[in-house]
């Protein structure tokens, strides 16, 4: 009779082991599986940043060949990137704007471009050393808008 009782006190010990192991498994198999469903979305949100960034930084380099082409070929330099800001202000290659902020001078001769080029909340601001028939890219930078937050980045070489 003893064994008897015996033996069910170890099943149903080994049962509540059991059934604690089975709860704790499909806690840690939730989890993971959570944690795998975030990995996802970081992994695709960090992709559309990458497409984006070299979306806009093909644009601004394509903006940064035409300015120094026109810097090196043109006779009134001036006169020409004039033209080129109100084109480019006019025009929107699809949902990529290029706004071309600021042209400084000294004198009559231009020393500073900058612009940038948009693609929804995310900006590439470059700005462009003028020195004689030369050109040279002073600052190239990312800039993010997020609800009433701002992010810059500079990017170096």
């Amino acid at each position: 009779m003893r064994n008897g009782i015996k033996n069910r006190m170890n099943t149903g010990g080994a049962l509540v082991i059991l059934v604690i192991l089975v709860v704790a498994m499909s806690l840690f198999a939730v989890l993971a599986i959570q944690s795998s469903l975030n990995e996802k979305k970081l992994s695709l949100k960090t992709k559309e940043g990458i497409e984006n960034y070299y979306m806009l930084d093909a644009e601004a380099e394509r903006v940064y060949a035409k300015i120094d082409g026109i810097v090196v070929k043109s006779e009134d330099i001036a006169e020409k990137l004039n033209e080129y800001k109100e084109f480019k202000d006019a025009t929107a290659d699809g949902d990529v704007k290029v706004e071309i902020s600021d042209i400084e001078y000294e004198g009559e001769f231009p020393t500073l471009v900058k612009y940038s080029v948009v693609k929804g909340e995310k900006s590439l601001n470059v700005e462009v050393g003028i020195i004689g028939r030369k050109t040279a890219i002073n600052r190239w930078s990312t800039k993010t808008k997020s609800d009433n937050l701002e992010y810059e980045l500079e990017i170096t070489d």
